[in-house]
């Protein structure tokens, strides 16, 4: 039983839209072996099947692959019932024979392929589009050791005369081994691209083969790609590698530390080691960097490497993997594993012209705080003001050997004087009950007796008198330094 001829049967007509002529091909699928006789599920001869068309803007002639794909629609309806007809028969059977679970598990993805084939078949018959977006691969079929890594590509072309959109998806069993470089593509009209396709087998697969379908969908139809993974028994290994980088996120130009652990599993009490740690370019699959460290490995062995990170390196995802190659009598063996890793420039490493952008941010930050804090402590201020008249300080009396010490200017630390000679006139101190005017005088007069200047007073409310007790308000010996 050839699984792989069948598919390539189903999407036959997706070579022939891409303009690949198939001559005088011939299939036949059948079950024989495990069941004591021939069945034929398919048989179909295809002869000359292409598509005609002329250059750019003219319609192109799809008729003889609307006709094929009638042929083999026909057929897949056939071949379902056939398949039917066989399921019936193993299971009547039952434990008598010969039939293996990976025959059964074959033979219900075989039916979950007609399925979906013929479903798309009929939505191509009904739509009958003049153009499409052309996918250049029937099938993909890969064979792989666990912790091995490869890459693939699905070309596709957009013959539509506007830009179409395709969204990718995987099914079935090899959804946890395949990553798509992006989720999504956008085709101008008339261009070609590569899907690009990443498929990593994890350590510990069991050995078997896995079937599922790459989904490609379109404006207006859906295209299945029928994937087959078969994972392959493993050597025996003697060593068992694990690495973990010791950072989430490298910057470049900066260094990788890796620790890497190597087990001994027990069957050479001694084993000679080469290690390899290689940063890996996911997109290209080339190495970028790469060390190597001789170890002898007994039960146990924790070793930190390192890898340079170029500072020109472009910023994306990178693969890290670490290798252990051993000699066992002759025969080379590898035991590796597979680590993954963003390469991007950090906050704090970026400059602008040679200086450290978090510098700039910070000083920036710091200079805006402080004007915010200065605006705001202006306006505060502003709010507890009394006294909003401007004075020209070169206007009032200044310090001089004749001149009396009588306060600050309201609200400011600007002292004011008088000059104690002019108060043999009249001097009037007015203002609100409350405001301060006999402090103001006795203030006037004490600077006059510190000058030897006579004063006299008239107490008719004792309010001086009263002064000439002790001072027992804490309050107001705190007020005493401001009028030295």
């Amino acid at each position: 039983m050839n699984a792989r001829t069948l598919i390539l049967l189903i999407l036959i007509f997706s070579q022939s839209v891409a303009g690949i002529p198939v001559n005088g091909t011939y299939f036949e699928i059948d079950f024989g072996d495990d069941l004591g006789d021939t069945v034929t599920v398919a048989n179909i001869t295809v002869t000359n099947v292409t598509v005609s068309g002329g250059g750019t803007g003219s319609r192109t002639d799809l008729s003889t692959v609307y006709s094929l794909l009638e042929d083999i629609l026909e057929e897949l309806n056939n071949t379902n019932e056939n398949i039917s007809e066989i399921w019936e028969r193993i299971e009547l059977v039952g434990t008598t024979t010969n039939v293996s679970e990976y025959d059964e598990e074959l033979m219900i993805y075989l039916r979950e392929v007609l399925m979906n084939q013929s479903g798309d078949i009929r939505e191509l018959l009904l739509a009958k589009p003049e153009s499409g977006v052309v996918v250049g691969v029937p099938s993909i079929s890969i064979e792989l050791y666990p912790a091995e890594f490869t890459k693939t590509s699905i070309p596709v072309k957009n013959r539509l005369e506007k830009i179409t959109n395709l969204s990718l998806n995987v099914m079935g069993k090899v959804v946890d081994f395949m990553t798509f470089e992006n989720m999504s593509l956008l085709l101008e009209p008339g261009a070609e691209r590569d899907i690009i396709i990443g498929i990593y087998i994890p350590v510990g697969t069991p050995p078997a083969h896995y079937y599922g379908e790459v989904e490609i969908n379109m404006i207006n139809m859906t295209t299945r790609i029928p994937v087959s993974i078969r994972v392959l028994t493993s050597k025996e290994e003697l060593l068992n590698v694990e690495i973990t980088p010791l950072a989430d996120v490298i910057g470049p130009g900066e260094k990788l530390r890796i620790d890497t652990i190597i087990n001994n599993l027990g069957e050479t009490k001694r084993i000679d080691v080469q290690l390899l740690l290689q940063l890996i370019d996911m997109d290209t699959n080339d190495v970028v960097f790469e060390t190597t460290k001789d170890l002898v490995v007994e039960t146990s062995t924790t070793v930190i490497g390192e890898l340079n990170i170029s500072p020109t390196l472009p910023e994306k995802k990178y693969m890290v993997k670490g290798i252990a190659k051993y000699n066992i009598n002759g025969d080379v063996r590898t035991s590796q594993d597979v680590k993954y890793i963003p390469v991007t420039r950090s906050f704090f490493s970026v400059t602008l012209f040679g200086i450290p952008v978090w510098l700039m941010f910070v000083i920036f930050v710091t200079g805006a705080v402080a004007f915010v804090g200065y605006v705001v402590y202006k306006k505060e201020k502003a709010k507890k003001k009394r006294y909003l008249e401007q004075i020209d300080i070169g206007t009032l009396p200044q310090a001089g050997s004749r001149s009396g010490f009588i306060g600050k200017i309201a609200e400011t630390d600007i002292r004011a004087f008088t000059d104690i000679d002019r108060l043999s006139t009249h001097v009037l101190v007015a203002g609100a009950t409350g405001s301060g005017k006999t402090i103001a005088a006795q203030v006037i007069a004490e600077e006059a007796l510190k000058l030897g200047a006579s004063v006299i007073v008239f107490d008719p409310t004792a309010q001086w008198s009263g002064f000439l007790r002790p001072n027992k308000d804490g309050g107001m010996f705190r007020l005493y330094p401001l009028f030295n």
